[in-house]
């Protein structure tokens, strides 16, 4: 409802409602956003678990720090889940946080600033003294009208910098845009593959080549700040997984589970890239996947099925969030891209999530690698009736559990 009101609003005037909202929303707080250090982490994806790196590598440093992204609110080491379905959180719930971070003295906050966030003025009254681009791929192409449009929301919080650094993915062909955008009195620091010999000797227990990079981006911020590569180096060891994302979920059982946020084309390529090392030659790569409703996207419905296809043995489709969609029309579109190269592969529509779980997780045998895709650590699914609990984590377990594990 809220996106066929937006059409009938000029952007100027739209523009004027965000920054207005977003200044009083601000000015009951005290504008905590002002007073503080802000570190913004944007991109397709990437940003979440970034965020993740850089406040355990501060933290380890002895530093008081603040971050907010899609998995979890954290100030002083004191974390709860964020089960709002926004990894950017509204104007009220925001500038709670910030308020909260500053009360509590942290010398640094990171965030997780998303494309939506950015381009409704969410940042607008925030100090940020540093940016991350991690990469970009097509992505809320349909709310923001163009892949352009997505791009320069993204943009926006690189002009937001008056004073410190920005921190590149160079290897991502978008990096020039970006980099454009910021002020020249403005620090730039490059990073990609060919600076994966800094991180060599961290003994990094997070698969994918994706997360190297997002490794490497939390390590250039850190040294930029004056981190130590020693506490870099402690601080990256000990982190043995991120929720959600390429999480293992480990119950004595013959077979390697895994559980990951991927609900978008790009991110579940990477993630069945470095999951199909794991499987093959000795076992089967098994996935569930689907796509998300609410008009989020529709072409990449097809595109998720295709890419299934393309690594996994064996594949269920199934519910994801649907918001008011039809679940089952929902599935059957990631459906038609999955049975366009499927003939020696195994597809199964089965739209009951749970029932999805514990079939796949029954298919498997030993030495497969079975992953849950497009929900990760959220507690919450999106329906027609509104949210509801949802826990992919707590029903795997579930399962593993009744099949004797």
């Amino acid at each position: 409802m809220k996106s066929r009101i937006k059409k009938f609003i000029p952007p100027s005037l739209l523009s004027a409602y965000y920054i207005t909202v977003e200044f009083f929303a601000a000015a009951m707080c005290g504008f905590p956003g002002l007073k503080l250090k802000v570190i913004g982490v944007t991109g397709t994806k990437g940003k979440s678990s970034t965020v993740y790196l850089l406040t355990r590598i501060l933290e380890e440093a002895g530093l008081k720090v603040a971050s907010f992204s899609s998995i979890e609110f954290r100030i002083n080491k004191k974390s709860r889940v964020n089960d709002l379905k926004m990894g950017f959180p509204g104007r009220a719930r925001l500038n709670r946080l910030l308020e909260s971070a500053w009360r509590q003295h942290c010398q640094y906050v990171v965030l997780e600033t998303t494309s939506e966030g950015l381009a409704q003025h969410r940042a607008r009254f925030i100090h940020f003294i540093g940016a991350v681009f991690t990469n970009l791929a097509p992505e809320h192409i349909e709310s923001h009208g163009s892949f352009e449009r997505y791009r320069k929301a993204k943009g926006i919080l690189f002009g937001l910098i008056k004073k410190g650094f920005t921190v590149f993915n160079e290897d991502d062909k978008n990096f020039a845009f970006f980099s454009a955008l910021v002020r020249k009195s403005i620090k730039k620091i490059f990073f990609g593959e060919k600076d994966f010999h800094l991180i060599k000797g961290v003994k990094l227990k997070l698969l994918g080549e994706f997360n190297e990079y997002n490794a490497l981006a939390a390590y250039t911020v850190a040294t930029h700040l004056g981190v130590s590569r020693g506490v870099i180096k402690n601080a990256l060891e000990r982190v043995d997984e991120i929720p959600g994302r390429l999480e293992e979920i480990k119950k004595n059982q013959e077979f390697r589970v895994f559980l990951d946020y991927a609900h978008n084309p790009s991110s579940l390529d990477a993630v069945l890239r470095a999951l199909s090392d794991l499987a093959h030659p000795l076992g089967r790569l098994l996935v569930l996947t689907g796509a998300q409703g609410g008009g989020r996207d529709k072409w990449k419905r097809k595109e998720m099925g295709k890419i299934a296809t393309q690594y996994a043995n064996v594949i269920i489709i199934t519910n994801e969030d649907p918001y008011q969609e039809d679940p089952e029309a929902i599935v059957n579109q990631v459906y038609e891209g999955a049975k366009e190269d499927s003939s020696d592969k195994e597809i199964l529509r089965i739209v009951e999530r749970r029932e999805a779980i514990k079939t796949i997780l029954n298919m498997a045998k030993k030495n497969d690698v079975v992953i849950v895709a497009g929900k990760g650590s959220e507690t919450m699914m999106e329906v027609k009736e509104g949210k509801i609990p949802w826990n992919d984590k707590k029903i795997i377990i579930e399962v593993l559990t009744e099949m004797g594990f």
